[in-house]
């Protein structure tokens, strides 16, 4: 949401861009623009405030798959190829993990008798931010749930703008060179509050997973499509890893050797802007360019019409463009002109209107991690 300042500044850009029409044009425009304006003020702080406070990140977890690749059969617990290992605290949610299933243990590696382990998260200082999707204890704030998921508590959850780090390390059990599919899957759980006598503002005991159905769909594609996740691999053969998103929720690790620690990078992109610019805090330049590239692709995914009658085909690109990074040029340079800007302001607001939805109906969400070997 714009700070004072960059409203004047954007109001004076306006004029300066509308001078150009007769005056009761340019009075029409502005009149306009104030309407959008008071709505966008209104509707981005909302947006703002209740995403502070009621969308909580809970800990991840992973599984490890021992199906046989190709035959459907379960491998025998000496058939393990490799192990996972993870390092630090646990994190601030783990009493919902056992509701969801409590077969999950604290171990820190994973092991023949135990292939199920929770997450542990370890502070990385990256910007002010704990890299850990607001779930470890830092030592300021309060430290009991109960306060931390009170209502007005801005003490823990995730909002628009955050980002970091998960980490974990795999170990193999074998001398030949291995290659792993890091399967991601994020599910939403809903919560309840009291609305009145003394436990008013205080959350209920309610842990419910939003399931993905025809009523649901939208507010889960939404969390999948703001919240997103990335990794590092030197896909272009010039010995840099770049950044990539996590597309269809899996990425691959390749001829692991040793001890490998994995890096999960995710980011909330917090303004519409952000996306357009590919410049979002949190992720390198071609990390930013591929969550625009997805935008384009699929722009429903992360604008909500509240009317209902935005159709999205002036922003959509198809995949089998010819020139892909052609075609998004184009559609920056349409979004950004400024004969367009109702058009802009439009799709800006829609940005923040999911947001709004994921602040008023995710309370949790959880990160499943699948590993399993390669099979291509």
């Amino acid at each position: 949401m714009k700070n004072a300042k960059e409203i004047f500044e954007a109001d004076n850009e306006l004029m300066e861009s509308a001078s150009l029409y007769a005056d009761e044009k340019l009075a029409e425009v502005l009149a306009e623009h104030k309407k959008r304006k008071i709505k966008l003020i209104k509707t981005g702080g909302i947006m703002i405030l209740i995403s502070i406070i009621m969308v909580f990140a809970t800990r991840s977890w992973f599984t490890m798959s021992k199906e046989v690749e190709g035959t459907g059969a379960n491998m025998t617990a000496s058939d393990s190829l490799f192990e996972i290992k993870t390092s630090g605290q646990t994190g601030l949610y783990d009493s919902y993990i056992s509701r969801v299933n409590p077969n999950f243990t604290n171990a820190l590696q994973t092991s023949n008798s135990n292939q199920q382990i929770t997450w542990h998260l370890t502070k990385t200082n990256i910007s002010n931010t704990d890299g850990n999707m607001e779930n470890l204890y830092t030592g300021e704030g309060p430290a009991n749930l109960s306060e931390i998921t009170k209502l007005e508590s801005p003490d823990y959850g995730l909002s628009p703008g955050d980002y970091g780090t998960l980490k974990f390390t795999i170990v193999p059990k074998t001398n030949e060179a291995i290659s792993l599919d890091i399967n991601l899957d994020m599910s939403c759980f809903k919560t309840e509050y009291y609305e009145s006598g003394s436990q008013a503002g205080y959350q209920k005991d309610v842990f419910t997973k939003i399931a993905d159905n025809a009523n649901n769909h939208k507010i889960i594609q939404y969390a999948n499509s703001h919240i997103s996740f990335y990794y590092k691999a030197d896909e272009n053969n010039d010995d840099v890893p770049e950044m990539h998103l996590v597309k269809n929720g899996v990425f691959s690790v390749e001829n692991i050797t040793g001890e490998t620690e994995v890096t999960i990078f995710w980011a909330w992109a917090k303004n519409l802007v952000n996306i357009i610019d590919a410049n979002v805090d949190g992720l390198e330049p071609s990390g930013s360019v591929e969550l625009r590239d997805a935008f384009f692709l699929n722009p429903s995914s992360f604008l909500e019409d509240i009317s209902g009658t935005e159709t999205f085909s002036s922003i959509t690109i198809s995949s089998s463009v010819e020139n892909y990074s052609g075609a998004v040029s184009e559609k920056v340079a349409y979004l950004t002109a400024n004969a367009n800007r109702a058009a802009y302001s439009s799709y800006k607001s829609m940005y923040n209107n999911a947001d709004q939805t994921i602040g008023d109906e995710v309370g949790y969400i959880m990160l499943t991690t699948t590993i399993n070997l390669k099979t291509d």
